[in-house]
């Protein structure tokens, strides 16, 4: 009978990334005021509030459609989003109006290298 064979040497672990579960999420939406607008992107607490984790700069609309694509407004959208992504956030969904999009980060922290 043959000796067995010797275990193949063992592999480093890959990097850790949390499982699913353990993102908390948040979603960009609009507001609309009288004569301003603004978006604002919403997390929900640990106990099941929403809270408010950043706003972008006020910009002029006030229709009932949702707000255009404009320099202006697309601007204050593109200072929203720099504000998640400094925050540790990543875009992981797009919603149905152009400016909706859902972020998420670990709840773990980063990830080390």
């Amino acid at each position: 009978m043959p000796a067995p064979l010797p275990a193949p040497p063992s592999l480093p672990a890959p990097p850790s990334r949390p499982e699913e579960g353990t993102w908390e999420t948040c979603e960009i939406t609009w507001w609309r005021g009288y004569v301003k607008s603004d978006f604002y992107a919403t997390a929900t607490t640990a106990d099941g509030y929403p809270t408010d984790v950043a706003r972008s700069p006020a910009f002029k609309w006030r229709g009932t459609d949702e707000p255009p694509s404009t320099d202006a407004i697309g601007a204050a959208h593109a200072a929203l989003v720099d504000k998640l992504l400094d925050q540790g956030w990543e875009e992981c969904d797009v919603g149905d109006a152009w400016y909706r999009r859902r972020y998420r980060r670990s709840l773990e922290g980063p990830a080390e290298a």
